[in-house]
């Protein structure tokens, strides 16, 4: 046993949460296929996938992809706006308006929201 073999199956015996099944004895998957080309390269292959298509099918059927898909894509929009769907862009973001509270002087937090006069001004902002 060489020292691919045993690399391939440490690597092949690693299945993380939502994995795709594995394609074959290589132990190589969809995402390993979808992560190898760039964005322009399969804007290249839908588009070529396209012109086949409006080759081959009748003018009325050419634009049911493109519609289908953004037809898709925003009823996905609307549900994971309307909360139905999680939206992984919103992970870790803390939905509402928040104060920061100054501690007292020995470091505990305060017993009221303004034991003293001051202002405190945080500029912050996260986008993903």
């Amino acid at each position: 046993m060489n020292v691919l073999d045993v690399s391939r199956r440490i690597v092949c015996s690693f299945t993380p949460i939502g994995s795709f099944p594995s394609l074959g004895a290589n132990c190589y998957s969809w995402v390993d296929l979808r992560d190898s080309f760039n964005l322009f390269t399969w804007l290249v292959l839908g588009a070529v996938l396209q012109g086949l298509a409006s080759l081959y099918l009748s003018p009325r059927y050419v634009l049911l992809p493109v519609i289908g898909y953004l037809l898709h894509r925003a009823l996905w929009t609307l549900f994971m706006y309307r909360g139905l769907v999680r939206n992984p862009h919103m992970d870790e973001v803390m939905i509402g308006k928040f104060t920061a509270q100054v501690p007292g002087r020995d470091g505990s937090p305060p017993q009221q929201a303004a034991e003293q006069d001051i202002t405190v001004i945080i500029l912050a902002a996260r986008s993903n």
